[in-house]
């Protein structure tokens, strides 16, 4: 696949593909790749090489620039066997795409080994900027080891409104239970930092270990202070999201949010869901919260009397429950609408899910 990619072009995985278990050879002159009769073996979960060129890259403006502005649409199919390993920043299936209306769609991504001593590293995509979305897709059994914005599925996502472009959006992706994410700060079993975006209907599984700001879904969401261009807030959102992973690390540790930081503007937290033991815990759902108005419905199964219960006036509509009555699961529902007030339900942040109680009295989202 060519690295310089031109804006607006669509690319579409027709097959399944297995990449072969050879390292790759480049040749940076003439955009051409093949593979060497070099075997690659992963030890300690550190691949010998790599046997895939990530597509786009971060060069500063001009003719050198190789940021990828692809609509991808994977078509259901899956990409099997990946293996990288870098010591530059930006290790990942996708490493660079930014300023576009593009997309990575409808894309399996399973049995892929992904190291890197450097920040923006994930499974699918190390660096994701305005108007992107990830849609749809799904990690299995994949091994992702970074430094800082370390993702399962995203490393970095950030949303600036530069020249008009929309709001960065990760939707319906999940990684599974034999997958592993590990970093030091800032990771998160779907996505590392969430900065001025939006993370919706989502799902981990995978065990996530760190050292700071470490969440089931993201590590650290922050709002973006105000838009470069637009001049608007942009707020973080993570919506109807479920981890039921491990979760573990030193400083900041949350099943959903390692720390949701906020300061004029908003991070909001809405009907999201974790199941997930916290080893070295600050709290279930939010490791650290900075702003305690702006979490709305979402709830945690608190599994011992250790764990702290989050019914305590710190994090505001926000539920630990072993079991659960109706008038709680309505108080979760009124702050999903009272959240939803004002918003069109085409809008992106808009929650279209409710609470109800299953027959053992816990709540499940629908």
């Amino acid at each position: 696949m060519q690295n310089n990619v031109e804006r607006d072009i669509n690319l579409e995985i027709m097959n399944d593909i297995e990449l072969p278990q050879f390292e790759i050879a480049v040749n940076d002159a003439e955009q051409t790749y093949y593979f060497t009769e070099t075997p690659i073996t992963v030890t300690d979960g550190v691949p010998s090489g790599s046997n895939w060129v990530a597509i786009g890259d971060y060069n500063l403006g001009g003719e050198n620039n190789r940021w990828c502005y692809s609509k991808i649409d994977g078509n259901g199919k899956t990409v099997r066997g990946l293996r990288m390993t870098s010591t530059s920043p930006l290790t990942a299936f996708v490493a660079y795409i930014d300023l576009t209306t593009g997309s990575i769609s409808n894309l399996n991504l399973v049995d892929a080994v992904v190291h890197s001593t450097k920040a923006y590293t994930a499974g699918l995509v190390a660096w994701m900027g305005d108007g992107v979305a990830v849609k749809n897709c799904h990690l299995t059994n994949v091994h992702v080891n970074g430094d800082d914005n370390t993702g399962g599925v995203v490393g970095y996502c950030i949303t600036r409104h530069w020249n008009d472009f929309g709001t960065s959006l990760i939707e319906k992706c999940s990684i599974d239970n034999s997958s592993t994410v590990n970093g030091d700060t800032n990771v998160g079993g779907i996505v590392g930092r969430n900065y001025g975006s939006i993370v919706k209907n989502s799902s981990n599984e995978a065990t996530v270990t760190g050292n700071t700001y470490v969440g089931g879904i993201v590590g650290l969401s922050l709002h973006n202070g105000t838009g470069r261009d637009s001049g608007l807030p942009l707020p973080s959102y993570v919506i109807a999201c479920k981890n039921i992973g491990k979760i573990a690390g030193a400083n900041n540790v949350g099943g959903i949010i390692g720390e949701s930081q906020a300061g004029s503007q908003k991070s909001s937290m809405v009907a999201c869901y974790t199941a997930a033991t916290v080893a070295e815990y600050s709290n279930l759902l939010i490791g650290n919260c900075h702003k305690t108005t702006d979490n709305f419905g979402s709830w945690g199964l608190k599994i011992s009397d250790e764990q702290k219960p989050l019914v305590d006036g710190t994090y505001t509509s926000c539920y630990a429950f072993t079991s659960a009555t109706e008038a709680e699961v309505n108080a979760m529902n009124a702050a999903i609408d009272q959240y939803n007030t004002g918003r069109a339900a085409d809008d992106p942040t808009f929650c279209p899910y409710k609470w109800t109680l299953t027959e053992g009295n816990l709540p499940v989202l629908q």
